[in-house]
């Protein structure tokens, strides 16, 4: 993933993470062309929207659903970069 190679994945709510060893964030984000929308400290989000379907209206509410390629930081894996993509519904009222 991301030119890095690993043996460990995470599941989240949204996909699969590969865990992977990586000493600054911030600059794997650019390998990708990621956004970075979130950094704190240690902690960073990037993301790059791949897919995006159109909202469809289901009684009031807008659904769709959005693709990312994704990194992240989080104190469950220390020293350690998530990175993957994730499949998220969306909804909007």
């Amino acid at each position: 993933m991301y030119g890095y190679t690993t043996k460990k994945i995470a599941f989240t709510s949204a996909g699969i993470m590969a865990v992977v060893d990586e000493n600054d964030p911030r600059q794997a984000a650019e390998k990708p062309h990621l956004d970075v929308v979130h950094q704190a400290g240690t902690k960073i989000l990037a993301t790059k929207t791949i897919s995006e379907s159109k909202p469809e209206t289901i009684g009031e509410m807008k659904v769709w659903q959005k693709i990312s390629r994704d990194l992240s930081t989080v104190d469950s894996h220390p020293n350690k970069m998530l990175v993957g993509c994730t499949y998220k519904p969306m909804m909007q009222e």
